[in-house]
């Protein structure tokens, strides 16, 4: 009869290899699995063959390997857990100023001009602006004709193409600019009161009404007029 046999060699073989199974049915192989694979290969080796030291000590330094990654994992998570209550902490003072973003979306309150406006990545030799409601209606197009390179204001007051007032709700400043048949970029502006703030996938967002902003999208914090604070 074979020795191995005898020495339980066999067992031990597929004891390990349902231990690796197990695991493997896994989608990773955790801290507390890579201990128990080692311990079970330990417990079931052949002792008249035994584990190579060598080998031993390789495996003891990849789980040793293993305890600092989970560690660092867990300290960077805590870390960035700790960096977004900060951020949100910090957004917070900003509720109740008016705020200046990129971006498409802002509110129309009643009776209200919203402060809109965009910038020019080059000269333009016609520009054309267009205000659509929240279902992608056209309800003011605005020619402005030529226009240099940079920042612009736009002057609208808030009505439609009949000329009277739209109603509050959510609307959508869209640019089209061309210096003769080619296109030139254009980023556009919204200006909103800051009535909240979040985090949106760990990152702070201000809220404008329904609208969230991205904190690094921000350009300017104003002052509300009569709130005897400075921006």
């Amino acid at each position: 009869m074979d020795l191995t046999q005898l020495a339980g060699g066999t067992s031990a073989t597929s004891t390990t290899s349902d231990a690796t199974k197990a695991v493997a049915d896994r989608s990773s192989l955790g801290q507390q699995d890579f201990l128990k694979m080692l311990i079970t290969q330990l417990e079931n080796q052949d002792p008249l063959n035994p584990q190579d030291a060598t080998q031993f000590t390789a495996q003891l330094a990849q789980f040793s390997s293993l305890e600092q990654l989970v560690s660092l994992r867990t300290g960077i998570d805590k870390l960035v857990s700790a960096q977004s209550g900060s951020s949100l902490l910090s957004t917070a003072s900003l509720i109740g100023r008016q705020v200046v973003a990129q971006g498409e979306q802002f509110e129309l309150g009643s009776g209200a001009a919203p402060q809109l406006g965009f910038s020019l990545d080059g000269a333009a030799t016609s520009v054309r602006v267009q205000i659509q409601d929240d279902r992608g209606n056209v309800v003011r197009e605005l020619r402005l004709g030529a226009l240099d390179q940079g920042r612009h204001d736009l002057a609208w007051d808030g009505k439609g193409e009949g000329g009277s007032t739209l109603p509050a709700g959510v609307y959508s400043l869209h640019v089209e600019a061309a210096a003769g048949a080619t296109a030139v970029p254009a980023t556009t502006f919204v200006s909103g009161l800051v009535t909240g703030s979040a985090l949106s996938n760990g990152q702070a967002t201000l809220m404008l009404g329904s609208i969230p902003v991205a904190l690094s999208d921000v350009e300017e914090v104003r002052a509300v007029a009569g709130s005897g604070s400075g921006a």
